[in-house]
């Protein structure tokens, strides 16, 4: 029997015989019916020229209620509570699990960038942070990310990891200086990033550089291609820090702890770890402790940070 839920209810007495005005939904006419008791705890609704239609009834107060009592709307609260609190993580968790998925897509087109990079500038990474140059409009900028983004396009949005808050992302509006966009990321703390570019490999201000390029091209020239002996294994990006300390580049043999991590060590902002673009332009994610010196002394793990893919102790704290 099809059942009718009424969105209010009007008691008329008429002749000495009570009825209902039933209000139902806009697409149904007011209609007026009359409802009979029956014994057990329901009412029944007869309309001229219409079958029968059950209507459900709460009994309580001499059986004439239709309110729910407060018990019962009290124990429903509760379990959307509860169903509430089941399913919020689960939620952020998914939330979280997209953005860290963009982020991986972000790093992938830096690769695609890094390659198409290269290909016009005689096989030669962008390096990190442009000084002891001849005068230019990006002397003393931090020059990696807009040297890519000239080859990419023009828009930031690959820069800007979606997990980081966007007062941290790179806009044409930030200001560093007098630098114009792109040269308007600045070293040092002036600047806000979200990616940070292996410049010296494991230890900064080696000469030969071990990254792809730190301080160019005052203290060595720049790298080539052909110096990263195993592409597949050599990690350029991964996200960073965002404390204004040198966001823009990443140094896994600075010291520090887990809880107390050094400023310009890799982010572990994805399930506690960071993800990675390799410079034969694939990404993949890793946990923190398998990327710093401090934290795991695993000579297999360190070495992707430099070109030669080769740990250097020599250069590593003991």
């Amino acid at each position: 029997m099809k059942k009718i839920y009424p969105q209010k209810i009007r008691v008329d007495n008429w002749g000495g015989v009570r009825q209902f005005v039933l209000v139902m939904k806009p697409k149904w006419k007011l209609k007026t019916v009359v409802l009979h008791w029956k014994r057990k705890g329901s009412m029944e609704a007869r309309f001229a020229s219409t079958k029968t239609i059950g209507l459900p009834l709460k009994s309580g107060g001499g059986g004439r209620s239709l309110a729910f009592t407060l018990i019962e709307l009290l124990v429903v609260i509760a379990i959307i509570a509860i169903l509430a609190g089941m399913l919020l993580p689960a939620l952020s968790k998914a939330k979280e699990k997209a953005k860290q998925a963009s982020c991986l897509n972000n790093l992938k087109q830096m690769g695609i960038g890094f390659a198409m990079y290269t290909g016009d500038n005689e096989d030669t990474y962008p390096g990190h942070f442009r000084v002891g140059g001849p005068n230019a409009p990006y002397e003393g900028s931090i020059v990696w990310p807009g040297r890519l983004l000239n080859t990419m396009g023009a828009s930031t949005k690959s820069f800007n990891c979606p997990s980081e808050k966007p007062k941290f992302w790179w806009y044409q509006t930030n200001v560093y200086g007098n630098k114009e966009f792109p040269w308007n990321i600045g070293p040092g703390g002036n600047s806000y990033f979200t990616y940070g570019y292996n410049d010296w490999g494991v230890k900064e201000f080696t000469n030969p550089h071990l990254g792809l390029g730190g301080d160019v091209p005052s203290r060595s020239p720049y790298i080539k291609t052909s110096q990263v002996r195993a592409p597949a294994d050599m990690i350029g990006v991964t996200d960073s820090r965002t404390d204004g300390g040198w966001d823009t580049a990443v140094d896994p043999a600075d010291p520090g702890t887990f809880n107390n991590p050094a400023a310009e060590w890799p982010s572990r902002r994805h399930n506690l770890g960071s993800n990675l673009l390799f410079m034969d332009s694939h990404a993949d994610h890793d946990k923190l402790m398998n990327l710093v010196w401090s934290l795991n002394k695993d000579t297999n793990q360190i070495k992707r940070w430099n070109n030669d893919n080769l740990p250097h102790l020599e250069h590593l704290p003991r």
